[in-house]
């Protein structure tokens, strides 16, 4: 990992994010790690794991930009992973998606 983040750090990359699946994935920030553990999904309610870590580069990329931290960008990109592995085709209703509730929070407000 040292490597890693000396290689970004080289190269002016400040911002990593490394997926694993449904382990915790890793956020190096400006020479700081984080581990944020992904969002269990029992196996029995996994139906196609087509897209998640592009759902998850999604959700990541979304919080970020509205101007969330790198750590509650991560806690969205796996909210929105372990919804679309629950459903085929990486396509999910409308309802369940984490947009609609940051959506309904701004409303809230």
């Amino acid at each position: 990992m040292e490597s890693l983040r000396m290689r970004c750090t080289v190269a002016g990359i400040s911002e990593v994010i490394i997926k694993r699946g449904a382990a915790a994935c890793i956020v190096i920030h400006e020479g700081q790690e984080f581990n944020i553990d992904a969002i269990p999904v029992p196996k029995d309610r996994v139906v196609d794991t087509t897209a998640a870590g592009d759902s998850f580069s999604a959700g990541y990329l979304a919080c970020r930009l509205q101007g969330g931290d790198v750590c509650e960008s991560a806690r969205q990109g796996h909210i929105l992973a372990s919804r679309v592995i629950q459903y085929p085709g990486a396509i999910i209703p409308k309802a369940v998606m984490p947009v609609s509730e940051i959506i309904q929070q701004e409303k809230d407000k």
